[in-house]
């Protein structure tokens, strides 16, 4: 055999060792050593070893070339992206300093950002059948929502219309830094929830509100026709989901064991809106736990209440229709 046909036994076990690993490296390598077989079981040992030796560097390179062209189409289209603005910019003229500002703000978030996958980026996820489907946006939005004292609530009423409310109604996004979801005076149309990250409301006149994971914004598109009054912008990279109010109100409305609750709630939210003058689009959770209790039948201590409009108050209780129906805010 080739040990005693090369006299390796007369040498180091280090030696033995190391001829061993040249012998087994040259075997996934194009290079050659003095070592070969010497009779035919080595002979057939020899070529079984290089033909596994061939399949698994094969694999290890197919790995390797198809992470590297991934790579180079994901960097492709954002050169292609650069591109595009380059000549946008030059063929409108954009000055130097807003071109700088532009290019400073994307490079430092949108083309850094490392963003959480949503579902609708993993496609496979779309041959899940609806009850899957629904367990899993259940366990994904489900505690946040319960934050929220009146979904806290509702939930008691209608489990069932909380699960539709997880599937049905919510979306998710991704927000760069200083990248905004809403602006003063855009009509309202969904119920925002911070679930990674931190935000800030800023509103003309008041101390900028920190809102953060856990947290929720513009609960009164649920029950008016409602104009942000303020700006809800990023503060860093941030995770959130929105509830679309439309969509929502559709739910609530279709169980007739939940809809009185949902309506009470509704007039009490909108009385409580009037009297204190509350124009603002980030409620404090007490204040949302008491006109819960209220709507429930629940006793709570009452607050002292905000300065309030005598004419806004007068004018506008007029105004107010049957419950659960949607009241346009002024303010």
């Amino acid at each position: 055999n080739w040990v005693e046909f090369f006299s390796l036994h007369h040498g180091s076990t280090s030696y033995q060792y190391a001829t061993s690993l040249h012998w087994s490296l040259t075997q996934f390598t194009p290079a050659g050593m003095e070592i070969h077989a010497k009779n035919q079981v080595e002979r057939i040992y020899s070529v079984l070893v290089l033909l596994f030796a061939m399949v698994t560097f094969s694999s290890f390179i197919s790995s390797i070339t198809s992470s590297m062209t991934h790579l180079r189409d994901l960097r492709g289209e954002q050169d292609k992206q650069k591109f595009i603005l380059r000549t946008y910019f030059y063929e409108n003229d954009i000055s130097v300093e807003l071109n700088q500002r532009i290019w400073h703000h994307l490079q430092m978030s949108y083309w850094n950002l490392k963003r959480r996958p949503h579902e609708k980026d993993i496609k496979i996820l779309s041959y899940l059948p609806e009850t899957l489907k629904s367990q899993l946006r259940e366990e994904l939005f489900m505690p946040s929502l319960l934050k929220v004292p009146f979904l806290k609530f509702y939930a008691n009423f209608n489990s069932g219309g909380m699960r539709m409310l997880c599937f049905g109604a919510i979306e998710e996004c991704s927000l760069v830094c200083q990248e905004e979801l809403f602006t003063t005076g855009k009509v309202g149309e969904k119920v925002y929830f911070v679930s990674g990250g931190v935000m800030v409301y800023k509103r003309v006149g008041f101390e900028d509100e920190e809102v953060s994971s856990g947290q929720w914004a513009a609960e009164a598109v649920l029950w008016i026709r409602w104009t942000h009054c303020g700006t809800f912008r990023a503060q860093t990279s941030c995770e959130a989901f929105y509830m679309h109010g439309e969509r929502a109100r559709e739910i609530m409305l279709k169980d007739a064991a939940s809809v009185s609750f949902a309506a009470q709630y509704a007039q009490i939210f909108w009385n409580v809106l009037v009297e204190r003058n509350r124009w603002t689009d980030i409620w404090p959770e007490h204040d949302s736990e008491s006109i819960a209790k209220k709507a429930c039948g629940i006793e709570d201590k009452p607050r002292p209440q905000l300065s309030r409009s005598a004419s806004t108050v007068s004018s506008t209780k007029k105004s107010i229709p049957g419950v659960f129906s949607l009241q346009t805010a002024h303010h």
